[in-house]
């Protein structure tokens, strides 16, 4: 599992994560800041990213989000891009 986050420090999300009682259920060597490695969400290299890092193709990975273009950009990666789905509390 991974996370890209859009904007804000690493650590801060991080922190709002442990004190969720959730943080122990990702790889912390998976976690993506956008701001860290000078990507944004808005083009398919930081999903190219996450699917390296995961050790996997981008055809084999999954990108749930609330933004349409943020889906747009995931399922163009690569020729067979990433699986993508709407939030669910946004699926209606």
């Amino acid at each position: 599992p991974f996370i890209l986050r859009g904007a804000g420090e690493g650590l801060l999300l991080a922190s709002v994560l442990e004190q969720a009682g959730i943080l122990q259920f990702f790889e912390t060597a998976l976690l993506i800041y956008s701001k860290e490695v000078q990507l944004q969400k808005n083009s398919p290299e930081i999903f190219d990213l996450a699917a390296r890092k995961a050790g996997r193709s981008p055809g084999a990975c999954v990108f749930v989000g609330e933004n349409v273009q943020e889906r747009r950009h995931a399922a163009n990666t690569s020729p067979d891009g990433m699986k993508v789905c709407p939030h669910p509390l946004l699926a209606a």
